[in-house]
C-alpha cells in the first residue's frame, strides 16, 4: 500500500502539472484564435489531481483513514473530468487515472491491517489489547475486571527501599 501511495502520488503530482501546462496552452490558443475561454475546468481538474497526489504521498504511511481523503479527492476528479470529457478531450485521461486510483483507496480501505495493535504505556504499566494471546491473566485485558493471580503463585519478595541499618552484636560490658 506504501509503495502504490508513493508511486500513484508521483504520478498525480506529475500528471496534474501537465494538465495544467496543458490547459493554460489551449486555452491561450483557442483564446486567440477563437475568442473563447474554455480552460477553467481544465485547471481546476489539474489542481485537485496535483492535490490528490500531494495527499498520497504525504499520507504514504498513514493507515486506513487517509484512504477516505483520497477517495473523495479522486472520485471528486473523475467526476468533474466525465462531466467535462465532450467538449474537452483531453480531460479523458485524468478521469480514468482518478477513478483508477479512487478504487484503488477503496480496495485499501477494504483491506484490514497486517500488523497487531501495539501496546499504549499509561502511566508506569503496559495496556495489552484486549484480544492479545500473550495476556495470561483476565486483569491483563482493557475492560476486564481486577481478578487475583492463581494461588500457585509465589508470594512476591519485596527488597527494601532503603538498606536497614546494621546492628552491632551486644558487647560484653554494655
Amino acid at each position: 500500500m506504501k509503495i502504490w501511495k508513493i508511486i500513484s502520488g508521483i504520478i498525480s503530482m506529475l500528471g496534474g502539472v501537465l494538465l495544467g501546462a496543458l490547459t493554460v496552452f489551449i486555452s491561450f490558443v483557442a483564446l486567440v484564435f477563437s475568442g473563447d475561454a474554455v480552460g477553467l475546468i481544465g485547471l481546476l481538474a489539474a489542481v485537485l489531481l496535483f492535490a490528490a497526489g500531494a495527499v498520497s504521498v504525504a499520507t504514504c504511511r498513514a493507515r486506513r483513514k487517509s484512504n477516505i481523503a483520497l477517495i473523495v479527492i479522486f472520485a471528486c476528479n473523475a467526476a468533474l473530468c466525465f462531466w467535462r470529457y465532450d467538449p474537452i478531450f483531453w480531460l479523458l485521461y485524468p478521469a480514468i487515472w482518478s477513478a483508477a486510483c479512487a478504487i484503488v483507496a477503496v480496495v485499501f480501505l477494504c483491506i484490514p491491517d497486517k500488523e497487531p495493535a501495539r501496546p499504549v504505556v499509561h502511566s508506569a504499566r503496559y495496556i495489552t489489547p484486549q484480544f492479545t494471546p500473550d495476556a495470561h491473566f483476565a486483569s491483563q485485558r482493557i475492560g476486564a475486571p481486577p481478578v487475583a493471580p492463581p494461588k500457585e503463585a509465589p508470594p512476591r519478595q519485596y527488597r527494601p527501599q532503603y538498606p536497614q541499618p546494621t546492628q552491632k552484636p551486644p558487647q560484653d560490658g554494655e
